[in-house]
């Protein structure tokens, strides 16, 4: 992909969901690592971009793991790399933006779990023990 977006500057398009959120800014590093130039895509929502670039309407896409591997593991797209520095337990299978060849490319997103500040003591204390078990249950974590 960085070798094709080399030889064809501004001329492929990559989707993000939205300007200023991590895919975005995970693209954003990697085109600054590459010093390749692609034109930026910003969807409203993640569906569409897949969609477009399952479509062949947009050359490729940076988003979640779990809204694209679906994808990936039904033929419909395939994944380069993951923006983290090691591979990613959902996806094994994928390497790293350094081990792809692109090391100064990774990207970690951050995220937090926020509650409004007046909420009660002893739910602050329940929920992240509670968040814990739900997501070890239902991702296999």
């Amino acid at each position: 992909m960085v070798n094709v977006a080399r030889g064809r500057p501004d001329d492929l398009t990559y989707g993000s969901v939205g300007v200023g959120t991590s895919p975005h800014l995970a693209a954003e590093t990697l085109l600054q690592a590459t010093d390749v130039r692609m034109v930026h895509a910003p969807y409203a929502n993640g569906t569409q971009g897949l969609n477009d670039v399952i479509g062949g309407r947009l050359d490729v896409m940076w988003d979640y793991p779990l809204t694209s591997l679906p994808h990936v593991r039904e033929g419909r797209l395939r994944a380069l790399a993951v923006t983290d520095s090691q591979r990613v337990a959902l996806a094994g299978e994928v390497p790293t933006v350094a081990e792809a060849g692109l090391p100064g490319a990774e990207f970690v997103p951050w995220a937090g779990l926020f509650v409004p500040a007046r909420t009660s003591t002893m739910v602050v204390v329940v929920l992240p023990p509670t968040l814990v078990r739900g997501l070890r249950k239902f991702s296999g974590w």
